[in-house]
C-alpha cells in the first residue's frame, strides 16, 4: 500500500518548460524552490557534493507540474530522473516535445506576464477550509532547525484564481510564506464566513428578514390593491434596485437576472 502512494505522488501531470543551463546555474535557479513536496527545485534530494562535478557543463532540465499538487510545486528534473522514477515519464515528455514551442509549453496569451504559466494560478482565490486541529505546528523556517520538518503551519484547502474547484489543493502555511503568496485576507475572508452569528445578530437578520417579506408582499402580493400599469411600475423600480446592488464579492445583477429574481418571487 505504501508503494502504492508513493507511485501515485510521483506521477507526473504534465512537462511545462524545458531549458539547458550550466549545473551552477540550476544551482542558483533552485536553491529557493523548496515546498514541502520540493527540495532545492527537485522531487528528489540532489547531491550536493561539488567534488569532481563540472560545474560549468550544460544540463537539460523540464519543468514538472505534479499530479494532486499545485503550481505551486512545480520542479525542474532532469530527463534521466524522470524516466527512472516515475511510470508513464517517456509519455509525457513527447506529448511535451510534440506540444511545445521554444521549450514552452503554454503560449504567451495562456502565460499572459508569467515565465512558465500563468502567475494566477499560484494566487489565492478563497480558501475553503483551514485544518481544525488542536495542535496546529509551529511554523519553523529555518531548514536546519530539527523541528523543520513537522514546522509545516497550518493547513489550507485553497481555490486557486483561474482555476476550478475540482483543482484546489492543500497547502501548508509555511509553503506559502517560502513563496511570497498572499493568504491572509483569504483567512480573515473564511473566518468571517465561518463565525457562529451571535444572538443580536440572528435577532437582527430574522427583523430585516420580516421587513423583506413585508415589502416583497406589497410588491408582489396577490391581495395587493393597484392598477397593472402601477404594480409595472413598482415591479420595474424593484428591478433597478436589484441591478443597483453591489454585493460583497463587488458583483452585480444584469437586467435579465433582475427580472429572473421577481419572476421567481412573484410565483412562490
Amino acid at each position: 500500500e505504501d508503494d502504492e502512494e508513493e507511485e501515485e505522488e510521483m506521477k507526473i501531470n504534465k512537462v511545462i518548460a524545458c531549458k539547458s543551463l550550466r549545473i551552477r546555474e540550476w544551482k542558483d535557479i533552485c536553491k529557493n524552490m523548496n515546498t514541502t513536496e520540493i527540495t532545492n527545485g527537485s522531487r528528489w534530494i540532489q547531491d550536493d557534493d561539488d567534488d569532481g562535478v563540472d560545474l560549468d557543463k550544460f544540463e537539460e532540465r523540464f519543468l514538472v507540474k505534479w499530479d494532486q499538487l499545485s503550481f505551486l510545486h512545480v520542479s525542474w528534473e532532469t530527463q534521466r530522473d524522470l524516466e527512472e522514477f516515475c511510470d508513464g515519464a517517456k509519455v509525457r515528455l513527447k506529448t511535451f516535445f510534440r506540444k511545445a514551442e521554444g521549450g514552452l509549453l503554454y503560449e504567451q496569451d495562456e502565460r499572459l506576464d508569467g515565465d512558465y504559466f500563468d502567475p494566477s494560478w499560484v494566487t489565492v482565490d478563497r480558501i475553503l477550509e483551514i485544518s481544525e486541529d488542536e495542535d496546529v505546528p509551529e511554523i519553523v523556517m529555518d531548514p536546519k532547525d530539527p523541528n523543520f520538518e513537522e514546522g509545516t503551519g497550518r493547513q489550507f484547502y485553497i481555490k486557486w484564481v483561474n482555476k476550478g474547484y475540482d483543482e484546489s489543493t492543500y497547502e501548508f502555511e509555511r509553503d506559502l510564506i517560502l513563496n511570497e503568496v498572499e493568504y491572509k485576507e483569504a483567512v480573515s475572508s473564511y473566518e468571517k464566513r465561518s463565525a457562529k452569528p451571535s444572538r443580536q445578530n440572528i435577532s437582527s437578520f430574522k427583523k430585516q428578514r420580516d421587513t423583506e417579506k413585508k415589502k416583497l408582499y406589497k410588491i408582489f402580493g396577490d391581495r395587493v390593491n393597484m392598477t397593472e400599469d402601477e404594480k409595472e411600475k413598482i415591479v420595474k423600480e424593484y428591478q433597478d434596485s436589484l441591478q443597483a446592488t453591489k454585493w460583497e464579492n463587488g458583483g452585480q445583477l444584469r437586467d435579465y437576472q433582475a427580472e429572473g429574481v421577481s419572476w421567481m418571487i412573484s410565483n412562490h
